[in-house]
């Protein structure tokens, strides 16, 4: 399942934590082609931290391809946007430099050119779902992890609403409820929700095939 954004009002805010090494791994939607930038996902060092501070996933300024950036004009682009077509993202920070893969499958993810920086002195303060430039759109099976994964290891986590590893795994929000409850990873954070709901929506048929219809079995060689 998915969390649908549809308004300005309907951002996600999660708590921080501490370290310089991250691994942000999700699935994206746009239902909506708002022809603008977008910030379905930011992480923030502290409140007002700016500039190498900040890293978002949204789309450029024309809504037209999904980029990694920071608020001092650094970006890494990655591929096109297409409305209603599913997206997988991971990105890797290692202290200061960001590395960057987007796909339409785990198993076809291509790194992204470009270079985005950020500060190694600083934590994340706090991540937010829809943030500033709102997104209107979904997202489903987030994971945030506190070490570098293998590029490997990041295709077989966005595979799975589940878990493949639990190490440093310090987020995990599977979005299959809208039930702001603590989150599955090691940590039990709490989302807070914007002033308005989100909804939730199918996910990824990669992750939510279709049922079998009642009465329907497959037999081996059939």
């Amino acid at each position: 399942m998915a969390w649908r954004f549809d308004a300005s009002t309907d951002m996600i805010v999660g708590p921080g934590w501490t370290g310089t090494t991250h691994t942000v791994l999700f699935w994206l939607t746009r239902r909506v082609d708002r022809g603008a930038y977008s910030n379905p996902f930011m992480l923030r060092a502290g409140a007002g931290a700016t500039g190498a501070d900040v890293m978002g996933i949204g789309s450029d300024a024309g809504g037209d391809n999904i980029v990694l950036f920071d608020s001092v004009y650094n970006s890494i682009t990655g591929q096109a946007m297409v409305t209603d077509r599913w997206e997988c993202y991971a990105a890797f920070l290692n202290g200061t430099a960001w590395t960057f893969y987007t796909g339409t499958l785990p198993s076809n993810l291509a790194s992204a050119a470009g270079t985005v920086t950020r500060n190694a002195a600083t934590s994340p303060g706090s991540f937010t779902l829809s943030s500033g430039d709102w997104f209107n759109g979904a997202l489903a099976n987030l994971k945030i992890f506190n070490r570098v994964l293998t590029l490997a290891d990041a295709q077989a986590e966005l595979s799975t609403y589940d878990q493949v590893s639990a190490t440093n795994l310090i987020r995990r929000h599977t979005m299959r409820t809208v039930t702001m409850v603590p989150d599955s990873g090691s940590a039990g954070t709490n989302l807070t929700a914007g002033s308005t709901a989100v909804s939730l929506e199918a996910g990824p048929a990669f992750l939510d095939p279709p049922a079998m219809p009642p009465g329907r079995m497959l037999l081996a060689g059939v």
